[in-house]
Formats: structure tokens, sequence, C-alpha cells
């Protein structure tokens, strides 16, 4: 977890430098790990413990509320496609 923590903080800095590739990554991270998240918690024998099912759990819902923000049509709009500028 902390290392892709790392890495999602990264990909915020390159996409605060206005690169679209490290946006869209983060757009598709945090749709996609919320989705796995639910998988782990929902899944009635993991074998994880109930700490570690918390800590996730409060991780999806992090990244729900970042896939909220990222997906509002005023900063999908500050990274446009190429060809699509204007």
């Amino acid at each position: 977890m902390a290392l892709a923590s790392l890495w999602l903080i990264s990909l915020a800095g390159q996409a605060l430098r206005g690169k679209r590739p490290a946006f869209v990554r983060i757009r598709f991270i945090s749709i996609l790990a919320p989705l796995g998240i639910a998988a782990i918690l929902l899944a009635p024998d993991s074998g994880y413990p109930l700490w570690m099912k918390a800590e996730q759990g409060l991780v999806g819902l992090l990244l729900v509320g970042v896939a909220i923000l990222v997906n509002r049509p005023a900063v999908r709009a500050a990274f446009p496609k190429a060809g699509k500028m204007g």
C-alpha cells in the first residue's frame, strides 16, 4: 500500500504539471481499485483480518472520492485529448 501511495503521489505531481497520461492513469486507478477492494471486502472467506478489511474500506472510500473529483467535466476539460484542444 505504501508503494502504491508513493506511485499515486508521483502521478498526481505529473498531472499537476499537465501530463495527460498521468491524469488518465489516475482516472483508471480511482475507478478500478475500489472495485478490487469491494471484492476483497465482500469475499466470504478472504482470510484477511477485520482491521485490514477496515483499512481497505477506508482507502476504497477515499479513492471513490478521487474518482468523483477527477471525472468532473471541468477537470476532464483541463486534460483534452490530442487534437481536441480549443
